[in-house]
């Protein structure tokens, strides 16, 4: 998708270790980045994908 900065989500997830508890929000995440347990205390994704 050409609005997911995918690039920033790596790097982010490098950092994981120095972050906790960062919202990510998105309309439609189409990667698995944040969905890794090991990340569960850095991150937490809020999806704003609706469907009719």
């Amino acid at each position: 998708c050409g609005g997911t900065p995918q690039y920033l989500n790596r790097l982010l997830a490098n950092r994981a270790s120095q972050l906790k508890r960062v919202e990510i929000l998105g309309i439609l995440p189409l990667d698995n980045t944040y969905t890794d347990p090991k990340l569960k205390d850095s991150f937490f994704l809020n999806s704003l994908f609706a469907s009719s």
